[in-house]
């Protein structure tokens, strides 16, 4: 038997234990929430850029077909991996985890 919305035994459930707020990922700041917490955005990313720039060089300076541009290009991709997403995403899953 299903339980009517007038039913008394709804009503008398306890009020969530949690504080609910609101968070706003941005571009300025990594994220706000409605509380008026502010997660700062990563500096990672502009140090990893540089980082990445200089391994683009080191690629474009060995002649192609041989084994260290092949071994470059390799660690080229890996910086290119960490560079690109992973700080921002990390930070935000540590700002974004729930306290019980």
């Amino acid at each position: 038997m299903r339980p009517r919305d007038d039913d008394s035994s709804l009503a008398e459930r306890a009020p969530s234990k949690r504080a609910v707020i609101g968070v706003d990922v941005g571009i300025n700041t990594l994220a706000t929430c409605s509380d008026g917490t502010l997660f700062a955005n990563v500096k990672a990313y502009k140090e990893a850029k540089k980082r990445r720039t200089r391994y683009q060089r080191r690629v474009n300076k060995k002649e192609p077909g041989l084994k260290n541009r092949a071994k470059a290009i390799k660690k080229l991709a890996k910086i290119h991996k960490k560079a690109d997403a992973t700080p921002r995403r990390r930070q935000l899953a540590c700002g974004t985890r729930t306290k019980q």
